[in-house]
């Protein structure tokens, strides 16, 4: 960043002042607090956090009680087994482990979903928290510029506009403390899904994966996708292993599978389109979010001479402020619509 040739430092541009302001009283509030009172830090990468939802739910849901009560909704089957006949019930027995192991499977698959969610809704909020915060700096530099040529006595600036920039900075502070909140709660949550919720202040969350969207998308046919969901989902295997052991008509057993497999068709159908719509919406997004920047500083250049009217130049800041929100939002619905293709399949890699 240069310095303007003016060499008065009212007209210098004002980033890296209010940068080190804002950062020297963040660190002065760090500083003075307690060592005890001081949040700890947890890092958690993606594969961490599925390895942790894995062991929950293989901890959560224990053989035992499977064994004696197989509910599993998901497979559109409920089996009591203790209810039942002892001839079905020696009929089960040899796959009995197969329909346990089925089963947990399927609350991992299930339960491996709305980690994603967690974990994605964290990495989003800090993102969001960075360009809201990117936001206070550039308003909080409109305004300084707008001070200096008050001070100045620069008479194209009216009072009431000094009074409309504080504003705007209060509006924008307020966005970033409600953001902090946000991030709070979406680090809470997480931590609960993966059950490390201590007595006590909470660890904040470090999250080591970004929402990264790939070059090429690389989505296989939805037949090819359907075909490995009929191999790998475990509802679907559920059913046919239950099937095969229950005494039905072959009629009823190829209505019963062929439900499950349209099933299957709909949620794989619903993900691809979704993944494919959600990446059109990024793209778009990352295209708007670099055109708003380009403007940024010529905008803010041009109000320092009077030459663009603040309303205009406040306009393209919210344009720059809701272009980054709606990037990060983007990015979290992709990843989110990628685990959901994912637990459609059964499978965590396509």
């Amino acid at each position: 960043m240069s310095v303007s040739k003016r060499g008065n430092r009212r007209f210098q541009p004002l980033h890296l002042r209010t940068t080190a302001l804002l950062l020297l009283s963040s660190l002065a509030c760090f500083s003075f607090q307690r060592p005890q009172d001081r949040p700890s830090v947890k890092y958690v990468s993606w594969d961490d956090a599925v390895k942790a939802v894995q062991a929950r739910t293989s901890t959560r849901c224990s053989l035992v009680p499977l064994k004696r009560s197989l509910l599993f909704t998901g497979a559109g089957v409920g089996v009591d087994l203790e209810n039942l006949s002892s001839q079905l019930r020696k009929k089960l027995a040899p796959v009995l482990p197969d329909l346990v192991k089925l089963r947990l499977s399927d609350c991992q698959r299930l339960n491996m979903y709305d980690v994603a969610v967690a974990y994605a809704e964290v990495v989003a909020a800090k993102d969001i928290l960075k360009v809201a915060q990117g936001n206070l700096l550039l308003v909080t530099e409109l305004l300084n510029i707008d001070k200096n040529r008050f001070e100045a006595a620069d008479a194209t600036v009216p009072g009431y506009d000094l009074l409309h920039v504080e504003s705007e900075v209060g509006r924008c502070q307020f966005e970033v403390v409600t953001m902090e909140r946000d991030l709070l709660l979406a680090e809470g949550k997480l931590l609960e899904l993966l059950g490390q919720t201590p007595e006590g202040q909470p660890p904040r969350v470090i999250p080591l994966d970004a929402l990264s969207i790939p070059d090429v998308e690389g989505i296989p046919p939805v037949g090819d996708l359907v075909n490995a969901a009929v191999q790998h989902r475990p509802d679907y295997l559920f059913k046919k292993i239950w099937y095969e052991r229950v005494e039905v008509d072959v009629a009823q057993k190829d209505a019963q599978l062929q439900a499950g497999k349209r099933q299957i068709v709909s949620e794989v159908t619903s993900a691809v389109v979704a993944l494919q719509s959600d990446r059109a919406a990024y793209e778009t997004m990352v295209k708007r979010r670099k055109l708003s920047e380009q403007v940024v500083q010529p905008t803010l250049r041009g109000y320092e001479r009077g030459a663009i009217p603040l309303t205009d130049a406040l306009e393209v800041l919210r344009i720059v402020l809701d272009s980054g929100i709606s990037q990060v939002q983007t990015e979290k619905d992709h990843f989110l619509d990628q685990q959901r293709l994912k637990c459609a399949v059964g499978s965590r890699i396509l």
